[in-house]
């Protein structure tokens, strides 16, 4: 893994530019319970200098939602922020609870996606439970006008995020932060990070199959915490076993979040 210090601008423009991408979404995150917190202002101050950053916004939901709200609601109507980003698992509320509509119906007024982690919590005390792609079913089908992204594939519950995107027109997947920095290698000792990313083209590569297409896949890194290289050698990997044309490949790595974001 990258180091947490390569988590700047500089970095991220150079990676950018060594692996030819042309924009980048980054996002704020809100973690009473751990760290790693990073607020609103702090991501739009970081890249204010940068036209190819676009910026999802967030909020503590567990401890000032209708602050929260309030501040999402300035900052879209300054057209600052472009989506919303939530994080079940790590402050513990459920998706389908009453009390975030308000955020479901700030993103409808605004037209803009909400991308919800999903899946595994690192470092949490517990709320793997409340980030299972099922929970997304419920939002996806109170709001059909809702453009969802549930991330990172729902891992370890992949099936369960396949089955809400193929259920929900609205619902879209990305395979961020599934892949490692490591390249694949022959030496024995490493037969384990072999052995995983391996698995990871597969669950990703069983999930298209399952669609029936790439019209639903989102790339995505989660970086610093996994490279582009790793995340575009998934791709590679994808387009090699799937046979994946021109066009399939673009869904993947642009258009279906250029759809997403109404661009």
């Amino acid at each position: 893994m990258y180091p947490q210090s390569r988590a700047n601008m500089q970095n991220l423009q150079a990676d950018m530019a060594n692996n030819k991408i042309d924009f980048a979404i980054t996002l704020a995150a809100y973690f009473p319970r751990k760290t790693g917190s990073i607020s609103n202002e702090q991501v739009l101050s970081a890249t204010k200098d940068y036209d190819n950053i676009i910026v999802f916004g967030s909020l503590d939901i567990e401890n000032n939602l209708d602050q929260g709200v309030a501040e999402l609601r300035r900052l879209l109507e300054d057209e600052k922020i472009f989506g919303i980003k939530l994080y079940p698992g790590y402050q513990f509320f459920y998706p389908s609870d009453q009390k975030i509509d308000a955020v479901y119906e700030l993103a409808l007024e605004f037209n803009v996606p909400v991308m919800f982690h999903s899946g595994l919590a690192y470092k949490s005390p517990g709320g793997i439970k409340y980030s299972r792609p099922i929970h997304f079913d419920d939002v996806a089908g109170k709001f059909p006008e809702l453009r969802i992204i549930i991330s990172h594939l729902g891992d370890p519950n992949t099936k369960e995020a396949v089955a809400v995107a193929h259920k929900n027109p609205n619902v879209y997947l990305d395979f961020s932060g599934l892949i490692s920095n490591t390249t694949k290698s022959t030496i024995k000792e490493d037969k384990w990070k072999r052995k995983n990313e391996d698995m990871i083209v597969k669950t990703v590569a069983e999930a298209m199959t399952d669609l029936m297409g790439t019209e639903k896949f989102i790339f995505g890194t989660d970086w610093p915490i996994s490279s582009y290289e790793s995340s575009l050698r998934l791709v590679d990997s994808l387009e090699e076993i799937l046979e994946l044309n021109k066009e399939e490949k673009a869904q993947i790595l642009s258009k279906n979040i250029l759809k997403v974001l109404g661009i």
